[in-house]
């Protein structure tokens, strides 16, 4: 079996700040690896498959494995020494963050205090090897915006590495997991029934579709289509599994977009809107600001400084 070990020297190489953030495009399949350190992954686009291997007593041998399909929102921990991969990659993108345990042993009394978030780093790891159907953590949108929010901003005081950034960047990661812990404790106070297996896919594809073809005037009968349901039971089936409404979940995806959009190009901002599916430029805007606090104009130049 081919063990493949990440090492805190080669990922985590500053011995100030044992915390790396990275934004990936995964569009190749990660083979099957374990790492040293603790590891965050959060889910901005696309979906994929990942997969927990159990091994056995002597750690040879694989027993089983436990899959499970990530969306947009998702968030996870992967534990040190927990052997996973990622297969079937279709447009994911996702923040990997990085650090050692010791990094946030010393605030251990003050995070313990905050419910949910034992569970989340700790449980939620084993429940995803020990059963099929384990519950896990999807962010709604505002719970979206404050991650992003967090790992952002540690991305750019691990990237800048400006006097303070080790204390910056790990008051940021202490802000990041009281969020998280939150939206954990949410999530299992509304968690459903488990959905079966076929509505499971069927949900999957129709976020693939709408990763797709959201610059495209959509229905929602169109993307009911997409995973053969009917309008109501698909709709239905994605709140259900999701925590949004089909609108709400495209609506959100948009406005990602756009904002991928702003930061990375020049085009003017109603060529943004036409490109993420808004035909009305000020209906664009008035939605963009709803759903980030800041006009298209002003987020993008706060974003470039």
């Amino acid at each position: 079996m081919n063990d493949r070990t990440l090492s805190v020297h080669d990922h985590l190489p500053d011995p100030r700040l044992p915390l790396s953030v990275r934004r990936h495009l995964v569009d190749y399949v990660v083979t099957a690896h374990r790492h040293e350190f603790q590891e965050i992954v959060y889910v901005v686009r696309g979906q994929a498959r990942h997969v927990t291997e159990l091994l056995d007593e002597s750690l040879t041998g694989v027993v089983r494995s436990a899959t499970m399909t990530l969306l947009p929102g998702d968030c996870f921990v992967v534990s040190p020494d927990e052997r996973h991969a990622f297969t079937e990659p279709d447009g994911l993108v996702v923040y990997n963050i990085l650090f050692t345990p010791e990094l946030i042993a010393g605030e251990g009394r003050w995070l313990a205090g905050v419910p949910g978030l034992d569970d989340f780093l700790f449980l939620e790891p084993l429940f995803r090897r020990e059963a099929e159907h384990a519950p896990k953590l999807h962010l709604d949108i505002g719970e979206r915006a404050a991650a992003l929010a967090c790992i952002e901003a540690m991305e750019r005081e691990t990237t800048d590495c400006l006097p303070g950034y080790e204390l910056a960047a790990r008051a940021r990661l202490l802000e990041l997991l009281v969020h998280l812990g939150r939206a954990w404790s949410r999530t299992q106070a509304d968690r459903p029934a488990p959905l079966a297996a076929g509505q499971r896919d069927a949900v999957a594809t129709a976020t693939a579709f709408m990763e797709e073809r959201y610059g495209d005037d959509l229905s929602l009968r169109a993307i009911a289509d997409a995973a053969y349901l009917s309008p109501h039971h698909f709709s239905e089936l994605f709140k259900k599994r999701t925590g949004l409404s089909p609108w709400e979940y495209l609506g959100k995806l948009r406005i990602e977009r756009a904002q991928e959009l702003l930061r990375t190009s020049d085009a003017p901002i109603t060529e943004v809107a036409l490109a993420v599916g808004f035909s009305d430029s000020s209906y664009f805007a008035r939605v963009f600001k709803t759903q980030t606090g800041l006009t298209p104009r002003d987020w993008r130049s706060r974003k470039r400084g």
